[in-house]
């Protein structure tokens, strides 16, 4: 449960409940919110174990993210909502990695590595055939 403490011009103190530990804290935010930025922010303002783990979850999915979307800035904008739930999947131990072939020749590979960081990696095949 989430109750208004203080409210000052359109910035508003709430006593947001942590949904991990059930803790309360209290989290300034701009009115207009909706209950999920007030969760996701009792969950930011949280010290708890789970709420830690949730952050560094959070920065790991947002930096791989970044990570795909430069890495196919100039071509490929199809395969970035693909591989941005695919990294949803290997931060929950639910896939090891995946791998997407263009037929540009692009191969873009996303996984998690023996040291435990996302990584994300492009490589582009030049093909020269030709029949006589």
């Amino acid at each position: 449960m989430n109750e208004m403490v203080e409210k000052n011009g359109d910035r508003v103190i709430f006593a947001g409940c942590c949904p991990y530990c059930g803790q309360y804290v209290q989290v300034e935010m701009v009115a207009p919110w909706t209950e999920e930025e007030l969760r996701e922010a009792s969950v930011m303002a949280c010290e708890c174990y789970q709420a830690g783990e949730y952050r560094k979850r959070k920065a790991r999915k947002e930096r791989a993210r970044m990570k795909i979307n430069e890495l196919l800035q100039e071509d490929c904008q199809e395969c970035i909502p693909i591989l941005d739930g695919a990294v949803d999947l290997i931060l929950t131990d639910c896939l090891d990695k995946i791998t997407l072939d263009t037929p540009e020749g692009v191969k873009i590979k996303v996984g998690i590595n023996s040291k435990g960081n996302i990584k994300v990696e492009r490589s582009e095949t030049l093909r020269r055939s030709s029949e006589v």
